[in-house]
């Protein structure tokens, strides 16, 4: 594993309660496989990266937050489009990867956010589903 050879401390923090989106089961796994995969690839050796799902506001919230090198402002709209790669990552793939998390959201009616890190370097991934759009099972 990616994460592994990085010596990356990887975390899950889920909700107490029981969260469930109403979807697309293996659509969904491929979003997150996704958007963790790049947080992986863009978090340099010894790094950290958090996955938290919670409920906040109406919804439910999957946030994926890494200290990596974040993606530019001017570069945000674009990454969702089909092979776009930023410039001087030195990573290797085919620009599809946020181009499919995009479509599964929309998909779901969920929403994308991205915000910087709240300390030094990063991102913040957030993908909102909507609690009227889906359920809540407690």
């Amino acid at each position: 594993m990616l994460a592994e050879n990085k010596n990356i401390d990887l975390g899950v923090d889920v909700a107490e309660e029981d969260l469930y989106v109403q979807g697309n089961v293996d659509s969904l796994r491929v979003m997150l496989g996704n958007v963790v995969d790049n947080a992986i690839r863009y978090t340099a050796k010894d790094g950290r990266i958090d996955v938290n799902v919670r409920k906040e506001n109406h919804q439910i919230l999957l946030s994926v937050s890494d200290n990596g090198m974040g993606i530019p402002a001017h570069d945000r709209e674009r990454i969702f489009d089909r092979f776009y790669r930023c410039e001087g990552t030195g990573e290797s793939g085919s620009g599809l990867g946020l181009a499919i998390v995009k479509n599964v959201a929309d998909m779901h009616k969920a929403t994308i956010m991205l915000s910087e890190a709240q300390v030094g370097t990063g991102l913040i991934f957030t993908i909102a589903f909507s609690l009227s759009e889906n359920s809540s099972l407690s």
